[in-house]
């Protein structure tokens, strides 16, 4: 019994190694099938699966809360976009002539379109009669085929202008006009070098603002022959101007927050009650009839004591001096 123990839980081991990276609506039961069927009762044979569940369950909920949050980037748009990319033309500034310049628009245009589709921001459509945008503007009745051959005749950014702003997109569509601007030849006899300058104008049609405007210069190339040199420059050029066509905003600071102190509302006060204005306090003011004594006789120097002055004897009440004297009599 000890040998078959041993190997079932070394099925069940091997269950869980296989099952950390998904679940299967069968686990449970397999971790019940592989139990011993010596062990015969249900609880504890639910018990075991339990404990062997828990063992797996806990460490990847610790690895998915120690996981950190993925970053959110920039975009410079949301989703993808239409775009027409124009033939390439060469530049007023290229030296190698005019055959030259059609060979090489001829060996580098796809390059261009796949670069552009490569960033994911674009759907890529070209003035081509069977373009799938194109024929369903037709079928759609958007466009007549006078639009479409005119645009093939003469791919230039009015023609193309003129053909989006009949199509119905969700986002604005944009009209992409690049230009090789330069060809540069370097190195040496037994290991030639090719430089190319290229440069892209991006247009939003109905847009108001001014297109996005970018110049690149690609790293020199060496090759067995012109083409893989010349190919390879393109390459590398489309694919920088590509990006930064589709650059995000660049990253900025956010205004610093403005502190504001709240004014304290005025408190309510009870109004005060008027006051009766109060008389104002007699003055005392002495009779005039009052008879001002001159200073006793008894102590005439100067420094000595007061003497008071006893007023005169006065008859006793409700009695005349005449009449106390003639009783006297």
């Amino acid at each position: 019994m000890t040998s078959r123990l041993a190997i079932d839980l070394n099925a069940i081991l091997r269950l869980v190694a296989r099952l950390k990276n998904g679940f299967s609506c069968q686990f449970l039961a397999s971790l019940h099938a592989l139990i011993p069927m010596k062990i015969q009762a249900l609880p504890v044979r639910l018990t075991l699966c339990g404990v062997l569940l828990g063992s797996l369950l806990v460490p990847l909920a610790i690895q998915a809360q120690a996981a950190p949050r993925p970053l959110t980037k920039l975009e410079i748009w949301p989703g993808q976009r239409v775009v027409m990319i124009l033939p390439l033309s060469i530049g007023s500034d290229f030296q190698g002539g005019e055959e030259l310049g059609r060979a090489l628009i001829l060996l580098v245009q796809q390059d261009l379109q796949n670069a552009v589709a490569r960033t994911g921001k674009f759907s890529v459509m070209t003035p081509y009669r069977f373009d799938p945008i194109l024929r369903r503007g037709v079928l759609e009745n958007q466009l007549a085929d006078a639009d479409v051959t005119n645009l093939l005749n003469t791919p230039s950014l009015e023609n193309a202008q003129n053909i989006l702003g009949k199509l119905r997109f969700d986002q604005p569509s944009m009209v992409l006009e690049s230009k090789i601007e330069e060809l540069r030849v370097g190195g040496t006899a037994k290991q030639p070098t090719v430089q190319l300058q290229v440069s892209g104008r991006l247009y939003e049609v109905g847009g108001a603002g001014t297109p996005k405007n970018v110049v690149v210069t690609s790293r020199s190339f060496a090759g067995r022959t012109p083409e893989i040199r010349l190919q390879s420059a393109a390459a590398q050029a489309f694919s920088e101007l590509a990006a930064r066509l589709v650059e995000p905003p660049a990253s900025f600071q956010l205004p610093a927050p403005v502190i504001v102190t709240p004014t304290p509302a005025p408190t309510a006060t009870a109004p005060v009650a008027p006051t009766r204005p109060s008389a104002p306090a007699p003055i005392f003011i002495p009779p005039s009839n009052v008879e001002v004594k001159p200073p006793s006789a008894l102590s005439p120097e100067a420094g000595a004591a007061f003497v008071p002055q006893l007023p005169p004897a006065q008859p006793p009440l409700n009695i005349a001096v005449g009449e106390a004297t003639a009783g006297a009599r």
